[in-house]
């Protein structure tokens, strides 16, 4: 299963809200519970989303009908999602230049990184046409999908950098590059310590493996990998959506275990929604674990949890004893 399939042809970049229509009064409400917003704040909020000045995140009609369904979204539309994107976005902008900066396991500063995918078409219908206007020296990563209608279409994988020199790039006279957000949570596991690992601070030394006998696991590529839900991914009808399974009448029936997690605790973001974080005291929430066949699955997965969340190792306790697995540890901003 092609992850594009899931997030349908993504070039569909959601369609444009009308800025001539009025917002109604539900709407207008919906927004107010929402948000907190007086009335006059979310009439006005929502005019300047549906208006092209917004800078609110553009979500695709087939990654919000893949992702609508989660507790967290419970009362929200499209409309209203791509609006707390804009929040959160603003949000995490200002912890930045407040918070002291971090560094990731390679000593470099650490950002959560924005990817996009380009569609091949046009002048930039090659990936060397993608790496001479992007100024690339490596090759970005190709994925093949599909169009709105329904045809082959090809993508690559860039950064925002990337993005931003391939929109300065002269040439294109009134050609336009199709650029899509790819939202999904990273994964970056080191290949020298246990680091990220839930509830620890894996890169103290402590940590560290001797890589000549040892190695963490799991490993970055590693599959089959034991995956730990304490959600929605914990449905099968919801995963059935997420691993485009959902055209059977029947969900599959997922092979998930009982298990818990140690090193974890759960908050509330949103006033409403649950988050795993870190507990160094070594509190445990209960779930489910189910094992992840490859990386398509586990791709389908990172998107459907977003660039809210992160990919960390943890320790899987089932009744059949425990194994080192992974689960989605959240790196937004909780209540």
């Amino acid at each position: 299963m092609d992850v594009l399939d899931i997030l349908e042809s993504m070039v569909q970049t959601a369609s444009l809200h009308d800025d001539s229509k009025e917002p109604d009064h539900t709407t207008i409400r919906q927004w107010q519970q929402l948000f907190g917003y007086s009335f006059s704040e979310a009439e006005r909020k929502i005019k300047e989303h549906r208006s092209d000045d917004d800078d609110a995140p553009v979500v695709s009609d087939a990654h919000w009908e893949m992702i609508r369904y989660r507790d967290d979204l419970m009362f929200y539309d499209k409309e209203a999602y791509e609006h707390s994107l804009k929040l959160s976005r603003r949000a995490a902008l200002k912890r930045t230049k407040t918070t002291p900066v971090q560094k990731n396991r390679h000593g470099n500063p650490s950002a959560r990184p924005v990817t996009y995918l380009i569609k091949l078409d046009g002048p930039l219908s090659t990936v060397d046409s993608v790496m001479t206007a992007g100024c690339l020296s490596i090759a970005p990563k190709f994925l093949q999908g599909t169009d709105s209608s329904g045809g082959p279409a090809a993508f690559c994988e860039i950064d925002a950098p990337t993005k931003a020199k391939i929109e300065t790039s002269v040439g294109f006279n009134d050609f336009r590059p199709t650029f899509i957000r790819y939202s999904k949570a990273s994964k970056d596991l080191s290949p020298i310590s246990r680091a990220p690992t839930l509830g620890i601070d894996s890169t103290m030394p402590q940590y560290r493996c001797d890589t000549a006998t040892s190695a963490p696991s799991p490993s970055q590529d590693q599959f089959p990998v034991w995956y730990f839900f304490y959600g929605t991914l914990a449905d099968s009808a919801i995963l059935a959506r997420v691993f485009g399974d959902e055209q059977h009448q029947k969900p599959p029936a997922y092979d998930y275990r009982s298990a818990v997690v140690r090193g974890g605790l759960l908050k509330l973001w949103g006033g409403r929604y649950r988050a795993l974080l870190d507990d160094p005291s070594g509190g445990c929430v209960a779930g489910s674990a189910l094992l992840v066949m490859d990386e398509n699955q586990e791709d389908a997965l990172r998107v459907y949890e977003t660039d809210q969340y992160e990919v960390v190792r943890c320790t899987i306790e089932m009744d059949r004893g425990s194994v080192e697995g992974l689960t989605f540890r959240f790196v937004g901003e909780t209540d």
